[in-house]
């Protein structure tokens, strides 16, 4: 780590680096999976399992690899057929592929559910044996969507797998207070990836944190983070160290877990990616026209700056909070049409909150979607009751008259979303 730190002796970036690689999860949360898919794929794949299993039915899927048992079962039979019918439509994918690549990341986007040999629903994110799947309700949404709608459904499906880091990076590049108009590979793969992480890592930061650090990172010459890349490159082999898997480094590893997610924001309505190769690629915010069924055009590179303007203004605000952070209630990766965008995009969906209770909300997956009032205080909810107390000059910079309108607004957004 020595000649990683002396390459910029005092850079707080590198510093941020060095103590992140030295936490054994410095990869950050649960990765994707690495099969390659798309949009395309997955709505042909629920299209050919609401096919084969109808009305949200449960199919039994296989439960052993084919390697060690080449044949199926009887039971079986369903869902081999399930997957001889999508890969003729698609790439060649095995049954095991499918049930062990593609149908965890599905499960974990809410495109379907999982269940146990007792039929019983399972947890997306724990490793349990699995015997059954069936589309769910957004599943259906999404293959049922018009061809607009679903690059919204599937946005909001890639958010919740990748731990709602499609909104926070939306959130830093179409602030203004940022001017950052992309983010490299590098600096999402360092700083960004760290943002509201669970007490779990010890490298998790706060988005004001995360940009300053890019902004630390940026002040290196493009020699100098070249030298960064290629320390880390050859420091971080797996050969190197000693012990099992989680005492290991493994830079490849980590960097094609982030070539990955690169390609999923590629994927969504919010960003596009480009770059000569894979180490200079950087997302930057879509410049595409959308619009609305109402023929209204909403524009992703549009800054909501009149809108927080509205906020600060309307709640009285004079100047600039340390350590608070304005978040939307309903996050804008939770639209599943340009018509909610537009909709989520206003001041009174908007909270000018600190940065603990920012990343406790982001913990939850941006869950917390019900807004409700105790006296001056506010408190954010979601389905399963879980709340985050907003104490008013504590917690929460806004003004106590107009939570009506804000607990009416919030209420006529819910009834637009799916659960």
């Amino acid at each position: 780590m020595d000649d990683l730190l002396m390459i910029s002796p005092g850079n707080k970036a590198i510093e941020f680096i060095v103590r992140r690689i030295v936490d054994d999860k410095y990869r950050g949360n649960v990765s994707i999976q690495h099969t390659v898919y798309d949009m395309n794929k997955i709505i042909i794949l629920l299209k050919t399992l609401d096919k084969f299993a109808p009305n949200k039915q449960l199919m039994k899927i296989r439960t052993e690899d084919l390697s060690r048992r080449p044949a199926n079962t009887p039971d079986e039979t369903v869902y081999a057929n399930f997957v001889s019918d999508f890969s003729r439509q698609v790439d060649n994918d095995t049954q095991d592929t499918i049930r062990k690549n593609i149908f965890p990341d599905l499960h974990r986007m809410g495109l379907i559910d999982r269940y146990d040999k007792s039929k019983i629903r399972t947890d997306p994110y724990r490793q349990t044996p699995i015997a059954y799947v069936s589309i769910t309700d957004q599943g259906l949404k999404l293959i049922k969507a018009s061809p607009l709608d679903q690059r919204f459904i599937w946005s909001k499906a890639l958010d919740l797998i990748l731990g709602g880091l499609v909104d926070i990076t939306l959130e830093i590049l179409r602030d203004d207070d940022y001017r950052y108009e992309n983010i490299t590979k590098w600096e999402y793969m360092f700083f960004v990836s760290a943002v509201n992480l669970s007490d779990d890592f010890s490298f998790s930061i706060t988005k004001d944190e995360c940009i300053k650090l890019i902004k630390e990172f940026r002040r290196l010459s493009i020699f100098q983070i070249q030298q960064v890349i290629d320390v880390l490159r050859e420091t971080m082999k797996p050969e190197r160290y000693t012990g099992n898997k989680t005492n290991q480094r493994d830079f490849h590893n980590w960097r094609n877990k982030n070539d990955r997610i690169f390609e999923r924001f590629s994927q969504t309505v919010y960003f596009q990616v480009s770059g000569k190769n894979k180490d200079r690629e950087v997302c930057s915010l879509s410049t595409k026209k959308i619009v609305a069924k109402s023929g209204k055009i909403v524009e992703i590179r549009k800054r909501s700056l009149s809108e927080k303007i509205k906020y600060y203004k309307n709640h009285e605000i004079p100047k600039k909070i340390p350590g608070f952070e304005l978040h939307h209630v309903v996050a804008l990766s939770l639209s599943e049409s340009p018509e909610q965008y537009d909709m989520f995009d206003k001041w009174q969906n908007m909270v000018y909150i600190d940065a603990f209770k920012h990343a406790q909300i982001t913990q939850n997956r941006n869950r917390n979607v019900i807004m409700r009032t105790k006296f001056d205080d506010i408190l954010l909810i979601d389905y399963s009751n879980n709340v985050v107390y907003l104490r008013n000059k504590k917690n929460i910079a806004y003004k106590p008259e107009l939570q009506s309108a804000m607990t009416e607004y919030n209420k006529s957004l819910r009834a637009t979303l799916s659960r």
